[in-house]
């Protein structure tokens, strides 16, 4: 049984999920189809790179993701299939795998010829759809495209890092409006090694503290406390602890959006 994950940006109001479905299963019925998210926003590489790069990794490896964010033809966008960490991933060559290898050069990359032989009105061309049904038939990559050396690269998830200071972005809010910001773990402490006082900013924020995770909020349980925290993925992340719902979390009473700017300055 073949598992296929399916993250895009069409959201659940049309057919173009089901129809989509629809035709992977009339070619192969016993593939197991998974939603990973269709709310990506539109367009927006880095979303659809977070979501499915801390997701991937739970599913069985031989697993085929399909990516359909920033799928339609164009120019810039050729379809490739690349497999990467035992995972197959099927998308646009518009620069979202680069997000999810981080820079690391995937095992193989298979650029797809363009076809449209589904009988069906699709909102995309069928070239990533007949590619996810023949791998999920089982047939080799070498059978469904050509080998090229490199994916297109893109810089969007990455911050700009000195020694004192690190220079980041929002690159995700989440359905509890928590705001993610894109400095990882690694990146806050392979520079403050001496554990430095640090400050991190923006028009609307100040942390000067990051806490382990909820339970070392200092404000009593029934008060809302901001806080900063390395979220299970190691991102830095923003949120709001016991926020009223009718007022918002992080990203309403922060006034933080995607994109906006985040600085981190160490003493």
């Amino acid at each position: 049984m073949s598992i296929i994950s399916l993250t895009s940006d069409f959201g659940y109001k049309d057919y173009f999920i089901g129809a989509i479905k629809g035709a992977i299963y009339k070619e192969n019925p016993s593939a197991k189809i998974v939603d990973v998210s269709h709310e990506v926003g539109a367009f927006n590489h880095n979303e659809a790179a977070y979501i499915l790069k801390n997701a991937f990794s739970t599913f069985p490896k031989k697993s085929i993701h399909l990516i359909l964010v920033d799928s339609e033809i164009h120019i810039d966008n050729p379809f490739v299939v690349v497999l990467y960490k035992e995972h197959y991933f099927v998308c646009a060559n518009n620069g979202i795998l680069s997000l999810i290898t981080n820079g690391e050069s995937p095992n193989e990359i298979i650029a797809l010829s363009l076809t449209n032989n589904l009988k069906e009105n699709f909102p995309i061309n069928s070239t990533l759809i007949n590619a996810t049904i023949s791998l999920s038939q089982g047939k080799p990559l070498s059978s469904i495209g050509t080998p090229i050396e490199s994916i297109k690269e893109s810089t969007m998830l990455k911050p700009v890092v000195s020694n004192n200071q690190i220079a980041a972005h929002v690159i995700y809010i989440d359905n509890y409006q928590n705001v993610v910001t894109n400095i990882t773990k690694d990146i806050f402490d392979s520079i403050n090694k001496d554990n430095k006082p640090f400050e991190i900013k923006n028009r609307s924020i100040r942390f000067s503290k990051i806490v382990n995770s909820y339970n070392d909020v200092d404000a009593p349980s029934s008060i809302a406390s901001s806080i900063a925290f390395f979220n299970s993925s190691g991102y830095l992340e923003f949120s709001v602890y016991k926020s009223d719902p009718k007022i918002g979390g992080a990203k309403s009473l922060f006034g933080l959006d995607f994109g906006d700017n985040i600085i981190l300055n160490f003493d």
